[in-house]
């Protein structure tokens, strides 16, 4: 009987032991749970002042108001712009949207080619939802 005990008692031990070393990784991996890591993006948009007005991932689906774009707290984003009409554009990403470029909104290098990008990289270090335009043509 004393040898059952023993043996039931080194078992339990064994499993104490195997259940704490299992337990550490899963703890530290419960604290990531809901965090997702930023991570670059590249976004097309072709902007028009010329019909149709406004902006679109390509030069055959231009609308005003362009398409939502949707980025992650922390998210580098490289634009790739082109303009659709020639006309000289500027992407500004209006943080404070009051649809002006005011102190503090990210807005790119102006650009007018069809067929030859201006890359703008923007961090997205701010929360929320924020409306983009042109900075010459509004």
């Amino acid at each position: 009987m004393r040898a059952f005990l023993k043996t039931i008692l080194l078992v339990a031990v064994g499993f104490a032991m195997l259940a704490a070393t299992l337990a550490a990784p899963l703890s530290d991996a419960k604290s990531s749970v809901g965090l997702i890591a930023a991570r670059p993006r590249t976004i097309t948009l072709y902007g028009s002042m010329a019909a149709p007005a406004g902006w679109g991932w390509t030069a055959n689906n231009i609308t005003e108001p362009g398409p939502t774009l949707t980025v992650l707290k922390g998210d580098v984003i490289t634009f790739h712009l082109f303009s659709n009409d020639l006309m000289t554009h500027q992407l500004i990403i209006d943080l404070d949207n009051n649809h002006v470029n005011s102190t503090g909104d990210a807005y790119s290098t102006t650009f007018s080619s069809s067929t030859t990008a201006t890359d703008f990289t923007y961090t997205a270090d701010t929360v929320g939802t924020f409306a983009y335009f042109c900075g010459i043509h509004g």
